[in-house]
């Protein structure tokens, strides 16, 4: 495993790879949001819809709340979005980490095959 939570960001070009089921905002509409990959400066993951790049939208995060960002890129419903303010590690670390220090982080593909 890994020895702390930003070794385990650091592993991917400081991407934390999850599968974390979340709710998108546009507008004054939300639809689900699967992120599959989350750093400070943005996330990846697949929408409901196919999202136009250059939409700005809002992406729930666990323990963190509404967080603001910019469609950069699109295929299909797959996207990827860079935040408009970077997430503090911490941000990052209570999004992907259900309790704190010392807990697995949420829904990785390990958890999945369990």
């Amino acid at each position: 495993m890994f020895e702390s939570f930003e070794d385990y960001c650091a592993r991917d070009f400081h991407r934390c790879n999850v599968v974390m089921e979340t709710r998108l905002q546009r507008g004054d509409d939300f639809e689900g949001f699967l992120i599959r990959n989350l750093s400070l400066s943005g996330f990846a993951g697949d929408s409901a819809s196919m999202l136009p790049i250059g939409a700005i939208v809002g992406i729930e995060l666990p323990s963190v709340g509404l967080v603001e960002a910019q469609i950069r890129w699109v295929m299909g419903t797959r996207c990827g979005a860079l935040f408009s303010t970077p997430l503090s590690l911490e941000d990052c670390r209570r999004a992907v980490v259900p309790g704190g220090p010392g807990e697995r982080p949420r829904d990785t593909a390990a958890d999945l095959r369990g």
